[in-house]
């Protein structure tokens, strides 16, 4: 058998249609493959692995015969590149890697030290057991959300770097995506911030760029996206140009910046090819496993990065004997980090960081807190749909108690409020889950471990320290402290009295200047000032609890309802605003859905339509999938909505919701209750 079998571009567009749906991972393993190194089809901006598709391709063209399995056809520039092409198909064809290249190195790795690292790994995530899968605390912590960011920069600038020319427009649009990626607040379902790889002063330059700048950067820009060269020769180019630029505007840092901005967009695109570049962390890294330093403070050249990615292959190799094996070079990263920077996140002071690196913990230049009126408008800047007396209430309340409750529906952006506000005032902030088992206080604060003496830490306990030292520090340098605000999700999960017991109490014996101790064990007590707030944010259904007098005696209680204005606001323009507003105004207090709901609709739709289904046929999908479960219970109102719903989805248009409804309405005429199940 052979490629020659494949005759049909659309048998092409279907197979594609399918690895859109599956996901890559799924579809590689449904037919057979491992991932390409080297060739990718190419379309509306998205890469596919070249040989799988064209195997799978030909089971669609003849469905008897069934798809080509890996071994009976071989890829490559002769065989399947050409067959695609002819079809009228893009391939993009990358140069080998030079993960190969660097195999042989001779490269001295102290593995005592490696042994010393791993054993610190394992300390810290207890869970851990492989980075493939990624699981437990490793995925929450530092896998998931940098996951969701790359997905980001890929679809949203991605396509924009794939242009030959810019033009003033293709430039303005390719840095505010940019900016757009590095700013994007992720998914609250996520324990950690937005991205935090690169500090704001790493890219606030973009806000402020000329549009003759916006050219000259883009065009720069478009050095790390190019597949001429080699992730080594990109990264020296881009440095070189980059720096000479930001000079050019002044910018302190210019060597830091084009690193850091260069080394991630890199990783980003080729994460098996190319490593992210913190100074301050390479510099511990590389004293700690050579005995010697590598990063040093120049543009990065084409040798320098190329001795990075021989130490991050290495470390990849000794991390897979461990039985670890990395999934690519974003694993090693985080290992480094977890070992040598996580631990202990107060950078000041510690005799490592280079001269031109970006600060990474410093707050950007904040606002005037005082001034509700301000940081209600740069909220609305990042697309935020909060009206003016919420941000007024959640404002006075925080500096009234420095404890709020965020009450409300699921997905009407309690957690994206308090995050927001607290990126615009330039508060450092942690997001901290609470998980249904939670009965005691060690599950938030840690406990110490009789076994060894050690103190086991959470993210929050860790959290608390650093909101510690920032205040007893501004104390010392008679300055105003940076603002730390914990924010604890679904607070109400498990029983607040039971884990938040101690820190309840504690923060009821405030002195007059707003500080208090709090107990971690006998020995070990942490002062804690007031630049600490408390967030947390609550649903109020049957899976969670209430709350005694005593939490809302010592809490400001705000409830985000979101109006029919800003739902209107958020659906205008949409050509299926008006049916899901329709929707929305008969499902409240019965079945309520937000901004969390519409968000997954739009990205459902645009995803729907790039497939060419048309936006009914999607909707149809998302109302019984995401609005039709809520609908439940013997309420009267569920009957008149699904009675509505019955009503307004007709059967032609919306024939999968539709059919839901009427059932679920027939369940309520039958049985006085409904149910999605």
């Amino acid at each position: 058998m052979s490629i020659s079998l494949l005759t049909r571009a659309d048998a092409v567009e279907a197979a594609m249609d399918e690895y859109d749906e599956l996901g890559r991972q799924a579809f590689l393993d449904r037919y057979g493959f491992g991932p390409s190194r080297r060739y990718f089809l190419v379309r509306d901006g998205r890469r596919y692995d070249s040989k799988a598709i064209a195997g799978a391709a030909v089971g669609k063209e003849h469905p008897s015969r069934g798809a080509l399995r890996a071994g009976e056809f071989s890829g490559g520039e002769d065989t399947v590149c050409a067959k695609l092409e002819s079809l009228g198909f893009k391939v993009l064809r990358e140069k080998a890697s030079t993960i190969v290249e660097v195999e042989s190195s001779d490269m001295e790795i102290d593995k005592a030290a490696f042994e010393d690292m791993a054993r610190e790994f394992s300390m810290h995530l207890e869970d851990f057991e492989a980075f493939d899968p990624p699981m437990g605390q490793y995925l929450r912590d530092e896998r998931a959300y940098k996951d969701e960011f790359f997905e980001i920069f890929r679809s949203q600038v991605g396509p924009l770097l794939d242009q030959e020319d810019f033009d003033e427009e293709a430039s303005s649009e390719l840095i505010a995506a940019i900016l757009g990626a590095l700013t994007h607040p992720l998914n609250d379902n996520y324990q950690r911030r937005p991205q935090q790889m690169i500090p704001w002063r790493g890219f606030d330059h973009l806000r402020n760029l000329e549009t003759s700048q916006k050219v000259e950067a883009a065009q720069t820009y478009r050095i790390l996206w190019s597949d001429s060269m080699t992730p080594a020769e990109r990264m020296e180019q881009f440095c070189k140009r980059y720096v000479a630029f930001l000079e050019e505007m002044e910018l302190q840092s210019a060597i830091g910046t084009a690193r850091l901005l260069g080394s991630l967009i890199l990783a980003v695109k080729s994460p098996k090819d190319a490593i992210f570049i913190r100074p301050r962390l390479w510099g511990k890294v590389t004293s700690k496993l050579l005995g010697r330093r590598i990063i040093l403070n120049q543009p990065t050249s084409e040798s320098e990065y190329n001795e990075a990615l021989t130490l991050a292959h290495a470390v990849s190799r000794m991390l897979s004997e461990h039985g670890w094996k990395p999934v690519d070079f974003w694993d090693v990263h985080n290992f480094f980090w977890v070992v040598l920077e996580w631990p202990s996140p107060d950078e000041s002071g510690d005799g490592d960081a280079d001269d031109d690196e970006v600060p990474p913990d410093e707050a950007p230049p904040a606002i005037d807190i005082e001034d509700i009126a301000a940081i209600a408008a740069e909220i609305a800047r990042k697309d935020l749909l909060f009206d003016l007396e919420t941000i007024e209430r959640y404002h006075l309340g925080l500096r009234t108690r420095n404890f709020v409750i965020l009450a409300g529906d699921s997905g009407t952006g309690k957690t994206l409020l308090a995050v927001t506000y607290a990126e615009v005032i330039g508060a450092e902030f942690e997001v901290a889950p609470v998980a249904p088992n939670w009965t005691s206080n060690e599950d938030l604060l840690g406990f110490h471990n009789p076994i060894d003496g050690a103190y086991r830490h959470t993210a929050t306990s860790r959290f608390l320290e650093r909101a510690s030292r920032a205040f007893t520090d501004a104390q010392q340098g008679g300055e105003r402290a940076r603002q730390f605000h914990l924010v604890l999700d679904e607070m109400n999960l498990a029983r607040v009295e039971h884990y938040f017991a101690r820190f309840l109490s504690a923060m009821e014996r405030r002195d007059r200047d707003g500080v208090f101790e709090i107990e971690l064990e006998p020995d070990k007590r942490m002062r804690l000032g007031p630049n600490l707030y408390v967030i947390g944010t609550v649903n109020v259904d049957e899976t969670t609890h209430g709350f005694s007098d005593k939490v809302y005696d010592r809490a400001q209680l705000i409830e985000i309802d979101p109006s029919k204005t800003l739902i209107a606001e958020r659906l205008n323009g949409k050509p299926y605003g008006e049916m899901l507003m329709g929707l929305w105004q008969h499902a409240r207090g019965i079945a309520p859905f937000a901004f969390r709901t519409l968000e997954d609709i739009d990205r459902y739709v645009a995803l729907g339509e790039r497939s060419g289904m048309t936006w009914e046929k999607c909707l149809d999908h998302q109302i019984r999938q995401k609005v039709l479960p809520k609908a439940k219970g013997a309420d009267p109102r569920v009957k008149e909505f699904l009675a509505y719903c019955v009503e307004q989805l007709d059967s032609e248009r919306f024939p999968l919701s539709h059919a839901k409804a009427q059932a679920m309405l027939h369940q309520y005429q039958t049985h006085g209750y409904a149910s999605y199940f």
